[in-house]
């Protein structure tokens, strides 16, 4: 039912089934057409995900960037954080993931979910 809760859930589950059985292609465009649809952070993170492996870095870093604006979690901002840094160290531009940190930390200052910021890579 529309505005359920349990609706990005069941249909992130549904994105790794497709995703594990092989169908990768069908999950990525689900997960696109359903984290738009109902504007999910919680498919929004796994689509970043997913265009990470498929070497589209800057549509990735769109859509962390919606989920570490949008998000009132710490949790969920240092965990989006922390994929997308991770994306930006492993093809030698951590300069780029500067500013998200520096966005969560004020966001944050007292979260103790923030301490893998202080490590000089994620």
């Amino acid at each position: 039912a529309a505005g359920r809760p349990e609706l990005e859930w069941a249909k992130l589950r549904k994105v790794n089934l497709l995703v594990q059985s092989g169908q990768w292609a069908k999950g990525l465009d689900l997960c696109q057409k359903e984290a738009e649809r109902l504007d999910s952070l919680v498919l929004r993170e796994k689509l970043g995900q997913l265009l990470i492996q498929a070497g589209k870095l800057e549509e990735a870093g769109k859509e962390f960037e919606r989920v570490i604006t949008a998000t009132t979690s710490p949790w969920v901002a240092a965990r989006a954080s922390a994929s997308w840094t991770k994306a930006l160290y492993s093809v030698g531009q951590s300069e780029k993931a500067l500013p998200y940190i520096s966005s969560i930390r004020e966001r944050w200052p007292k979260s103790p979910v923030l301490t893998w910021l202080d490590a000089k890579e994620p």
